[in-house]
Parts: structure tokens; C-alpha cells; sequence
């Protein structure tokens, strides 16, 4: 957060698809910024490992997900 440089110009097509015991997940690539060698950075973002801290669950031990992805 409070980053003032935009990655929307660093990702990069085509994004990756992975096959996962749980279903596909598509991810990024990423130009790594200030990088003098231009290097990519495979980008996973949202994936669910524990259900959220709600209600009995607050201050609890998390409580691991495991389903089915939605897919691609």
C-alpha cells in the first residue's frame, strides 16, 4: 500500500494457468520494476488457505480450506 508505481504496465500476457490437486489457477506475469536484469515474477493472488476470523472463529486457531477452486 502507498505505493505510487502502477504494475498494471508490468503484467505481462499470457498469464499462467496452473493444475492443482484443488482445480486450475490462473496467475500473472509480473516485469519486476527496477530490475536490471527484466526478470518475471509468476503472480498468484487470492487464493483462500483459511476461512476468515469471524465470529467464534476470532482469535481462534485458523481453520485450513480445503476445496475446489472456482477455476479460470
Amino acid at each position: 500500500m502507498g505505493s505510487t508505481h502502477s504494475t498494471k504496465k508490468n503484467i505481462l500476457y499470457p498469464h499462467p494457468i496452473v493444475e492443482t490437486e484443488y482445480g486450475l489457477i490462473e496467475g500473472m506475469n509480473v516485469l519486476i520494476p527496477k530490475d536490471s536484469q527484466k526478470r518475471i515474477a509468476k503472480v498468484f493472488l487470492g487464493l483462500p488457505f483459511a476461512a476468515p476470523p469471524l465470529g467464534n472463529l476470532r482469535f481462534e486457531q485458523q481453520v485450513i480450506i480445503i476445496q475446489k477452486f472456482a477455476g479460470c
